[in-house]
Protein backbone atom coordinates (compact mmCIF):
# COMPACT_ATOMS: atom_id res chain seq x y z
CA UNK A 1 0.00 0.00 0.00
CA UNK A 2 2.85 2.34 0.78
CA UNK A 3 4.34 1.66 -2.63
CA UNK A 4 1.09 2.79 -4.22
CA UNK A 5 0.81 5.98 -2.21
CA UNK A 6 2.46 8.03 -4.92
CA UNK A 7 -0.43 7.39 -7.34
CA UNK A 8 0.16 8.70 -10.82
CA UNK A 9 3.43 10.30 -9.75
CA UNK A 10 4.92 6.88 -9.24
CA UNK A 11 4.93 6.30 -13.00
CA UNK A 12 4.61 3.18 -15.07
CA UNK A 13 7.88 1.80 -13.72
CA UNK A 14 6.50 1.59 -10.22
CA UNK A 15 3.30 0.05 -11.56
CA UNK A 16 5.31 -2.61 -13.41
CA UNK A 17 6.94 -3.62 -10.12
CA UNK A 18 3.76 -3.33 -8.07
CA UNK A 19 1.41 -5.39 -10.23
CA UNK A 20 3.31 -8.73 -10.05
CA UNK A 21 3.68 -8.26 -6.30
CA UNK A 22 -0.04 -7.66 -5.88
CA UNK A 23 -0.98 -10.54 -8.19
CA UNK A 24 1.13 -12.91 -6.15
CA UNK A 25 -0.20 -11.71 -2.82
CA UNK A 26 -3.86 -11.35 -3.81
CA UNK A 27 -4.92 -14.91 -2.85
CA UNK A 28 -3.61 -14.19 0.64
CA UNK A 29 -5.66 -10.99 0.80
CA UNK A 30 -8.75 -12.95 -0.22
CA UNK A 31 -8.09 -15.46 2.55
CA UNK A 32 -7.64 -12.72 5.14
CA UNK A 33 -10.80 -10.96 3.96
CA UNK A 34 -12.82 -14.18 4.25
CA UNK A 35 -11.50 -15.28 7.64
CA UNK A 36 -11.21 -11.88 9.33
CA UNK A 37 -14.21 -10.06 7.90
CA UNK A 38 -15.66 -9.62 11.41
CA UNK A 39 -12.54 -7.88 12.71
CA UNK A 40 -12.88 -4.11 12.26
CA UNK A 41 -9.12 -3.44 12.47
CA UNK A 42 -8.25 -6.04 9.84
CA UNK A 43 -11.10 -4.88 7.63
CA UNK A 44 -9.93 -1.27 7.82
CA UNK A 45 -6.37 -2.31 6.95
CA UNK A 46 -7.53 -4.33 3.94
CA UNK A 47 -9.72 -1.48 2.71
CA UNK A 48 -6.76 0.87 3.08
CA UNK A 49 -4.68 -1.49 0.94
CA UNK A 50 -7.39 -1.81 -1.70
CA UNK A 51 -7.86 1.96 -1.87
CA UNK A 52 -4.12 2.58 -2.22
CA UNK A 53 -3.97 -0.09 -4.94
CA UNK A 54 -6.82 1.59 -6.84
CA UNK A 55 -4.97 4.91 -6.72
CA UNK A 56 -1.71 3.30 -7.83
CA UNK A 57 -2.72 0.99 -10.68
CA UNK A 58 -6.13 2.39 -11.65
CA UNK A 59 -7.95 0.45 -14.34
CA UNK A 60 -5.55 -2.50 -14.11
CA UNK A 61 -7.43 -3.44 -10.96
CA UNK A 62 -10.60 -3.96 -13.06
CA UNK A 63 -10.59 -7.80 -13.07
CA UNK A 64 -10.97 -7.96 -9.27
CA UNK A 65 -13.06 -4.82 -8.76
CA UNK A 66 -16.43 -6.57 -8.26
CA UNK A 67 -14.86 -8.76 -5.58
CA UNK A 68 -13.17 -5.79 -3.85
CA UNK A 69 -16.31 -3.64 -4.00
CA UNK A 70 -18.41 -6.42 -2.50
CA UNK A 71 -15.91 -7.07 0.28
CA UNK A 72 -15.47 -3.39 1.16
CA UNK A 73 -19.23 -2.80 1.12
CA UNK A 74 -19.80 -5.83 3.34
CA UNK A 75 -17.16 -4.68 5.83
CA UNK A 76 -18.72 -1.22 5.88
CA UNK A 77 -22.11 -2.70 6.74
CA UNK A 78 -20.55 -4.73 9.57
CA UNK A 79 -18.33 -2.07 11.09
CA UNK A 80 -19.37 1.33 9.68
CA UNK A 81 -15.67 2.12 9.39
CA UNK A 82 -14.45 5.18 7.48
CA UNK A 83 -11.64 3.19 5.82
CA UNK A 84 -14.21 1.09 3.92
CA UNK A 85 -15.81 4.22 2.52
CA UNK A 86 -12.49 5.79 1.60
CA UNK A 87 -11.68 2.63 -0.36
CA UNK A 88 -15.00 2.84 -2.20
CA UNK A 89 -14.46 6.53 -2.95
CA UNK A 90 -11.05 5.70 -4.46
CA UNK A 91 -12.62 3.00 -6.62
CA UNK A 92 -15.53 5.15 -7.81
CA UNK A 93 -13.04 7.90 -8.72
CA UNK A 94 -11.00 5.58 -10.95
CA UNK A 95 -11.07 6.63 -14.63
CA UNK A 96 -12.66 3.41 -15.89
CA UNK A 97 -15.46 3.29 -13.35
CA UNK A 98 -18.95 4.60 -14.09
CA UNK A 99 -20.37 4.54 -17.59
CA UNK A 100 -17.14 3.06 -18.98
CA UNK A 101 -16.97 0.22 -16.47
CA UNK A 102 -18.01 -3.33 -17.18
CA UNK A 103 -21.57 -4.38 -16.48
CA UNK A 104 -20.32 -6.48 -13.54
CA UNK A 105 -18.52 -3.52 -11.97
CA UNK A 106 -21.52 -1.27 -12.48
CA UNK A 107 -23.77 -3.87 -10.87
CA UNK A 108 -21.43 -4.04 -7.87
CA UNK A 109 -21.44 -0.25 -7.48
CA UNK A 110 -25.17 0.20 -8.05
CA UNK A 111 -26.07 -1.00 -4.56
CA UNK A 112 -23.59 1.23 -2.72
CA UNK A 113 -25.84 4.35 -2.47
CA UNK A 114 -28.55 2.28 -0.76
CA UNK A 115 -26.01 1.07 1.79
CA UNK A 116 -24.94 4.66 2.45
CA UNK A 117 -28.53 5.73 3.03
CA UNK A 118 -29.18 2.78 5.33
CA UNK A 119 -26.15 3.64 7.48
CA UNK A 120 -27.10 7.29 8.05
CA UNK A 121 -29.72 6.74 10.81
CA UNK A 122 -27.32 4.45 12.67
CA UNK A 123 -24.51 7.00 12.47
CA UNK A 124 -26.78 9.82 13.62
CA UNK A 125 -27.99 7.76 16.57
CA UNK A 126 -24.41 6.91 17.57
CA UNK A 127 -23.28 10.52 17.28
CA UNK A 128 -26.16 11.97 19.27
CA UNK A 129 -26.11 9.27 21.97
CA UNK A 130 -22.35 9.57 22.58
CA UNK A 131 -22.31 13.36 22.56
CA UNK A 132 -22.81 14.39 26.16
CA UNK A 133 -22.63 18.04 25.27
CA UNK A 134 -25.74 17.99 23.05
CA UNK A 135 -25.69 18.34 19.30
CA UNK A 136 -22.20 18.08 17.88
CA UNK A 137 -22.63 21.31 15.99
CA UNK A 138 -22.90 23.18 19.27
CA UNK A 139 -20.38 21.16 21.27
CA UNK A 140 -17.18 23.13 22.04
CA UNK A 141 -13.95 21.20 22.15
CA UNK A 142 -12.65 20.57 25.65
CA UNK A 143 -9.77 18.67 27.24
CA UNK A 144 -10.42 15.00 27.86
CA UNK A 145 -11.88 14.42 31.30
CA UNK A 146 -12.96 18.02 31.90
CA UNK A 147 -16.20 18.32 33.81
CA UNK A 148 -15.98 14.88 35.49
CA UNK A 149 -16.89 14.49 39.12
CA UNK A 150 -14.01 13.91 41.52
CA UNK A 151 -15.52 10.66 42.70
CA UNK A 152 -15.46 8.93 39.32
CA UNK A 153 -13.38 5.79 39.15
CA UNK A 154 -11.25 4.25 36.39
CA UNK A 155 -14.16 2.20 35.05
CA UNK A 156 -16.32 5.26 34.58
CA UNK A 157 -13.48 7.13 32.93
CA UNK A 158 -12.91 4.20 30.58
CA UNK A 159 -16.59 4.22 29.63
CA UNK A 160 -16.42 7.92 28.85
CA UNK A 161 -13.30 7.40 26.74
CA UNK A 162 -15.08 4.65 24.83
CA UNK A 163 -18.00 6.97 24.13
CA UNK A 164 -15.62 9.68 22.93
CA UNK A 165 -13.90 7.20 20.63
CA UNK A 166 -17.25 5.95 19.27
CA UNK A 167 -18.33 9.53 18.72
CA UNK A 168 -15.13 10.43 16.84
CA UNK A 169 -15.26 7.27 14.70
CA UNK A 170 -18.90 7.87 13.76
CA UNK A 171 -18.16 11.47 12.74
CA UNK A 172 -15.18 10.34 10.65
CA UNK A 173 -17.38 7.75 8.95
CA UNK A 174 -20.07 10.36 8.31
CA UNK A 175 -17.54 12.66 6.66
CA UNK A 176 -16.27 9.78 4.50
CA UNK A 177 -19.84 8.88 3.56
CA UNK A 178 -20.43 12.31 1.99
CA UNK A 179 -17.11 12.00 0.16
CA UNK A 180 -18.33 8.74 -1.39
CA UNK A 181 -21.65 10.35 -2.37
CA UNK A 182 -19.72 13.22 -3.93
CA UNK A 183 -17.55 10.74 -5.84
CA UNK A 184 -20.69 9.12 -7.29
CA UNK A 185 -22.04 12.50 -8.45
CA UNK A 186 -18.68 13.32 -10.02
CA UNK A 187 -17.66 10.03 -11.60
CA UNK A 188 -20.70 7.75 -11.75
CA UNK A 189 -23.76 10.04 -11.77
CA UNK A 190 -25.77 7.61 -13.88
CA UNK A 191 -25.64 5.14 -10.97
CA UNK A 192 -26.96 7.62 -8.40
CA UNK A 193 -28.97 10.53 -9.81
CA UNK A 194 -31.84 8.53 -11.43
CA UNK A 195 -32.26 6.50 -8.23
CA UNK A 196 -34.78 7.37 -5.47
CA UNK A 197 -31.84 7.03 -3.08
CA UNK A 198 -30.40 10.26 -4.49
CA UNK A 199 -33.17 12.33 -2.91
CA UNK A 200 -32.82 10.40 0.36
CA UNK A 201 -29.10 11.16 0.51
CA UNK A 202 -29.71 14.84 -0.24
CA UNK A 203 -32.38 15.01 2.47
CA UNK A 204 -29.92 13.55 4.95
CA UNK A 205 -27.16 15.92 3.81
CA UNK A 206 -29.44 18.87 4.54
CA UNK A 207 -30.37 17.41 7.91
CA UNK A 208 -26.72 16.71 8.73
CA UNK A 209 -25.98 20.44 8.65
CA UNK A 210 -27.95 20.90 11.88
CA UNK A 211 -26.41 18.17 14.05
CA UNK A 212 -22.97 17.12 12.84
CA UNK A 213 -19.55 18.62 13.60
CA UNK A 214 -17.72 21.09 11.37
CA UNK A 215 -15.84 18.56 9.23
CA UNK A 216 -18.91 16.45 8.52
CA UNK A 217 -20.96 19.60 7.86
CA UNK A 218 -18.29 20.74 5.40
CA UNK A 219 -18.37 17.39 3.55
CA UNK A 220 -22.18 17.38 3.38
CA UNK A 221 -22.29 21.00 2.19
CA UNK A 222 -19.67 20.38 -0.51
CA UNK A 223 -21.68 17.39 -1.72
CA UNK A 224 -24.77 19.60 -1.95
CA UNK A 225 -22.95 22.57 -3.53
CA UNK A 226 -21.27 20.59 -6.31
CA UNK A 227 -24.42 18.55 -6.95
CA UNK A 228 -26.58 21.68 -7.24
CA UNK A 229 -24.18 23.57 -9.51
CA UNK A 230 -23.54 20.39 -11.50
CA UNK A 231 -19.77 20.36 -11.63
CA UNK A 232 -16.55 20.47 -9.67
CA UNK A 233 -15.87 23.79 -7.94
CA UNK A 234 -12.11 23.28 -8.13
CA UNK A 235 -11.52 26.09 -10.65
CA UNK A 236 -14.75 28.04 -10.21
CA UNK A 237 -14.29 31.65 -9.11
CA UNK A 238 -17.84 32.77 -9.83
CA UNK A 239 -21.04 30.76 -10.32
CA UNK A 240 -22.09 32.68 -13.42
CA UNK A 241 -22.82 30.55 -16.52
CA UNK A 242 -19.82 31.83 -18.48
CA UNK A 243 -17.45 31.30 -15.54
CA UNK A 244 -18.77 27.78 -14.99
CA UNK A 245 -18.37 26.98 -18.68
CA UNK A 246 -14.76 28.18 -18.61
CA UNK A 247 -13.96 26.20 -15.46
CA UNK A 248 -15.45 23.08 -17.03
CA UNK A 249 -12.73 23.13 -19.70
CA UNK A 250 -9.88 23.03 -17.16
CA UNK A 251 -8.07 19.83 -16.10
CA UNK A 252 -9.54 17.85 -13.24
CA UNK A 253 -13.05 19.25 -13.65
CA UNK A 254 -16.12 17.05 -14.01
CA UNK A 255 -19.61 18.06 -15.15
CA UNK A 256 -22.95 16.30 -14.67
CA UNK A 257 -24.24 15.26 -18.13
CA UNK A 258 -27.19 17.37 -19.36
CA UNK A 259 -29.43 14.31 -19.53
CA UNK A 260 -29.11 13.82 -15.77
CA UNK A 261 -29.57 17.46 -14.81
CA UNK A 262 -33.33 17.01 -14.44
CA UNK A 263 -32.87 14.84 -11.32
CA UNK A 264 -30.83 17.61 -9.71
CA UNK A 265 -33.39 20.28 -10.57
CA UNK A 266 -36.19 18.14 -9.12
CA UNK A 267 -34.17 17.76 -5.92
CA UNK A 268 -33.59 21.51 -5.71
CA UNK A 269 -37.29 22.22 -6.11
CA UNK A 270 -38.15 19.77 -3.34
CA UNK A 271 -35.36 20.57 -0.89
CA UNK A 272 -34.35 24.13 -1.80
CA UNK A 273 -36.30 25.69 1.07
CA UNK A 274 -34.76 23.28 3.58
CA UNK A 275 -31.25 23.97 2.23
CA UNK A 276 -31.76 27.72 2.67
CA UNK A 277 -33.14 27.32 6.19
CA UNK A 278 -30.41 24.97 7.45
CA UNK A 279 -27.56 26.95 5.86
CA UNK A 280 -28.75 30.27 7.27
CA UNK A 281 -29.38 28.71 10.70
CA UNK A 282 -25.95 27.10 10.86
CA UNK A 283 -24.12 30.27 9.82
CA UNK A 284 -26.23 32.41 12.19
CA UNK A 285 -25.33 30.19 15.15
CA UNK A 286 -21.63 30.58 14.35
CA UNK A 287 -20.80 27.09 15.60
CA UNK A 288 -18.94 25.82 12.52
CA UNK A 289 -15.38 26.48 11.43
CA UNK A 290 -14.23 28.68 8.58
CA UNK A 291 -13.99 25.87 5.99
CA UNK A 292 -17.44 24.56 6.85
CA UNK A 293 -18.90 28.06 6.66
CA UNK A 294 -17.34 28.51 3.20
CA UNK A 295 -18.85 25.19 2.05
CA UNK A 296 -22.26 26.23 3.38
CA UNK A 297 -21.91 29.54 1.54
CA UNK A 298 -21.12 27.63 -1.68
CA UNK A 299 -24.26 25.51 -1.25
CA UNK A 300 -26.46 28.59 -0.86
CA UNK A 301 -24.63 30.40 -3.67
CA UNK A 302 -25.17 27.44 -6.01
CA UNK A 303 -28.87 27.34 -5.18
CA UNK A 304 -29.28 31.10 -5.60
CA UNK A 305 -27.62 30.97 -9.02
CA UNK A 306 -29.56 27.97 -10.33
CA UNK A 307 -32.97 28.60 -8.70
CA UNK A 308 -33.06 32.31 -7.76
CA UNK A 309 -36.84 32.66 -7.42
CA UNK A 310 -37.18 29.71 -5.07
CA UNK A 311 -34.21 30.98 -3.08
CA UNK A 312 -35.62 34.47 -2.73
CA UNK A 313 -38.91 33.16 -1.34
CA UNK A 314 -37.13 30.73 1.01
CA UNK A 315 -34.76 33.40 2.39
CA UNK A 316 -37.65 35.79 3.10
CA UNK A 317 -39.66 33.01 4.77
CA UNK A 318 -36.69 31.92 6.90
CA UNK A 319 -35.63 35.38 8.07
CA UNK A 320 -39.10 36.85 8.63
CA UNK A 321 -40.76 33.82 10.23
CA UNK A 322 -41.14 33.12 13.96
CA UNK A 323 -38.20 30.70 13.89
CA UNK A 324 -35.79 33.17 12.31
CA UNK A 325 -32.16 32.31 13.15
CA UNK A 326 -31.43 36.04 13.59
CA UNK A 327 -33.05 36.33 17.02
CA UNK A 328 -30.33 38.58 18.42
CA UNK A 329 -30.60 41.02 15.53
CA UNK A 330 -33.55 43.17 14.61
CA UNK A 331 -33.97 42.63 10.89
CA UNK A 332 -36.50 44.91 9.27
CA UNK A 333 -38.16 44.00 5.97
CA UNK A 334 -35.71 46.39 4.30
CA UNK A 335 -32.71 44.58 5.81
CA UNK A 336 -34.08 41.25 4.62
CA UNK A 337 -34.65 42.73 1.18
CA UNK A 338 -31.02 43.92 1.11
CA UNK A 339 -29.72 40.47 2.00
CA UNK A 340 -31.96 38.76 -0.57
CA UNK A 341 -30.79 41.19 -3.26
CA UNK A 342 -27.14 40.53 -2.35
CA UNK A 343 -27.55 36.75 -2.32
CA UNK A 344 -29.48 36.48 -5.58
CA UNK A 345 -27.92 39.33 -7.58
CA UNK A 346 -27.09 38.87 -11.26
CA UNK A 347 -24.36 38.56 -12.19
CA UNK A 348 -23.60 36.70 -8.97
CA UNK A 349 -20.87 37.73 -6.59
CA UNK A 350 -17.51 35.99 -6.97
CA UNK A 351 -17.31 33.03 -4.60
CA UNK A 352 -14.98 34.78 -2.16
CA UNK A 353 -17.27 37.80 -2.05
CA UNK A 354 -20.25 35.54 -1.35
CA UNK A 355 -18.24 33.90 1.45
CA UNK A 356 -17.75 37.38 2.93
CA UNK A 357 -21.47 38.06 2.63
CA UNK A 358 -22.28 34.91 4.60
CA UNK A 359 -19.62 35.70 7.19
CA UNK A 360 -21.16 39.14 7.68
CA UNK A 361 -24.60 37.52 7.88
CA UNK A 362 -23.34 35.46 10.81
CA UNK A 363 -22.00 38.58 12.52
CA UNK A 364 -25.25 40.45 11.94
CA UNK A 365 -27.20 37.50 13.34
CA UNK A 366 -25.09 37.62 16.51
CA UNK A 367 -25.50 41.42 16.81
CA UNK A 368 -21.77 41.88 16.22
CA UNK A 369 -22.41 43.98 13.13
CA UNK A 370 -25.33 46.25 12.13
CA UNK A 371 -27.64 44.91 9.40
CA UNK A 372 -26.80 47.97 7.31
CA UNK A 373 -23.64 46.03 6.39
CA UNK A 374 -25.71 44.30 3.71
CA UNK A 375 -25.84 47.59 1.81
CA UNK A 376 -22.20 47.04 0.80
CA UNK A 377 -23.16 43.98 -1.22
Amino acid sequence: AAAGGGGAAAGSGAEALLLPLLQGAWPSFDLVAARWADDAVVGAALCGLWGATARAVGGQLAPVLPQVIGAAAGMFQRHLHAACLKCLADIVSMPRVGARASAEVQASLAGIPDKLAAALPVLQQTITQTDKGGKSLHRPSRPQGQGQGQGQGPGQLSQQQQQQEQHARALETLQALWDVARAFVAHAPELLLPSPTFLVLCQNAVSCISWADSEAVEAAARFLAETIVGQSLMHVRQMAPEALALAATLPGTWVIPPGLRGAVDDMCRQLGGAVVQEVLSAVAKGAVGHEAEAALADALNALCCTHPRECEAAIVATLSGPSSPCRRAELSPRHIELFVAAATRQPPHPRRRFHCLMSDFGKVSSALMPPEAFEGY
